[in-house]
């Protein structure tokens, strides 16, 4: 049976007002910058550019008129306090006068999907070049891509010499369902999530956590409270009960003992060289095609892949467009944001003269026959020994998508990509 994870976002609580001077800066390393001027421009001065730590050319500045985009990828959700900008050293171009900023969640590369902008404004005037003009956006946002958008400049142009972004990590509460604990991170701000559940409540309902089983002085509506606790030195669990009642006359009030335990887990990347044939075509390789077997104590993980002469701009795959072989490294990140990386190779070879043979095992199943799906359908229907060799009559590389079902069933394996 498949363990089921239950990952849950806390909130990490903010005061209030303008300015936040304790919003730490967030790393630049493993952060990916796009623009909507990387594609044909003219210069090659990319997104990437805006994050390297350069005021001087190369920059990002597109080489097509205003309005122009600038996206960075965080890596995982942050709640988004305060923004920075400087244009560049050497010259006026680009230097952006009136601007939208977005935090958002969603991967598109179009604004349409990226709801309202959390901060307009316009940047001073006069700004030297290499100083960092650094505002706040009013309003904590919480999302994993920040946007800014140029809408025109004070000289010609779109760009930035280094742009920044300040904030705090989302941090996550783990309920592991195999022993009905839950785990927290280093943030001491937590929403708990499991709450007991009033048979036939009547009214409105009101929630509470506490540190004791005593019962709470103040209640909420909210669902879930959220509750700041201290972190113990050295960190261990914490003891926490959840209270509801509804608004019955007396009301019915349970509560449930929940223990928090602390935890750092991080994950092992672990990964494998892939050889694919080359017919003249790019190539991509989706990220997970490295992956030998990477390891997380919760068993969840997502997987990026990046290389020096990647053609991508994203990181789910590497496209490579000539014969040879190219570096790659294969990053392995859990929910709680911790990440690990091992280095690995992409090679794209003349096509193979044989047709390619697919190797498979498995072991679970009960029945006499096993239908062997490929791309999904049966491509053949074989013995129960656990082993079967797929004759594709496939030459040259390909991506095939195979599971294996007890026959004439769904009763079926996981699904699992091949690339050759």
């Amino acid at each position: 049976m498949n363990k089921i994870i239950l990952i849950v976002a806390v909130v990490v609580l903010v005061s209030g007002g303008i300015v936040w001077a304790d919003s730490p800066e967030i790393p630049k390393a493993g952060m990916i910058a796009y623009s909507s001027g990387d594609p044909g421009n003219a210069w090659g001065w990319l997104g990437k550019y805006a994050i390297d730590g350069n005021f001087s050319p190369p920059e990002w500045q597109a080489s097509a008129g205003p309005p122009q985009w600038l996206r960075l990828d965080l890596g995982s959700q942050y709640t988004v306090q305060e923004y920075g900008y400087a244009r560049r050293t050497d010259h006026t171009d680009g230097y952006i006068k009136d601007f939208e900023i977005y935090v958002t969640d969603s991967d598109s590369l179009d604004p349409a999907d990226w709801d309202a902008p959390v901060h307009v404004g316009t940047m001073p005037s006069g700004l030297a070049g290499g100083v960092q003009h650094r505002f706040a956006l009013g309003t904590p946002s919480v999302g994993r891509y920040v946007i800014l958008i140029g809408i025109n400049s004070y000289t010609n142009y779109i760009g930035a010499g280094e742009v920044w972004v300040y904030g705090t990590k989302r941090m996550f509460i783990v309920a592991n369902q195999a022993t009905g604990n839950y785990y927290y991170t280093a943030s001491p701000t937590v929403d708990v999530v499991r709450f007991p559940t009033i048979a036939e409540p009547e009214g409105e309902m009101f929630y509470a956590i506490t540190e004791t089983d005593g019962e709470p002085v103040a209640w909420e509506t909210a669902v879930p409270p959220t509750y700041t606790f201290a972190i113990p030195d050295p960190a261990g669990p914490v003891d926490l009960w959840g209270w509801v009642k509804d608004s019955a006359d007396p009301p019915n009030i349970i509560s449930e003992q929940i223990q928090i335990t602390y935890a750092t887990w991080a994950p092992t990347a672990n990964a494998k060289n892939v050889t694919v044939a080359f017919i003249g075509t790019p190539v991509s390789i989706p990220a997970a095609a490295f992956d030998n077997g990477s390891v997380d104590d919760l068993g969840i993980h997502s997987f990026w892949a990046s290389s020096p002469d990647d053609e991508t701009p994203e990181e789910s795959c590497v496209t490579f467009s000539g014969l040879g072989t190219y570096d790659v490294t294969l990053t392995v990140t859990n929910e709680l944001g911790i990440a690990d990386a091992a280095n690995c190779t992409a090679t794209l070879a003349e096509p193979w003269a044989e047709p390619i043979d697919a190797d498979l095992t498995w072991s679970g199943a009960t029945s006499e026959e096993i239908d062997v799906h490929r791309n999904g359908a049966v491509a053949a229907t074989t013995e129960n020994d656990g082993a079967y060799t797929d004759k594709t009559g496939v030459k040259g590389g390909g991506t095939a998508m195979y599971r294996v079902c007890e026959a004439g069933t769904t009763t079926c394996s996981n699904e699992v990509t091949v690339t050759w």
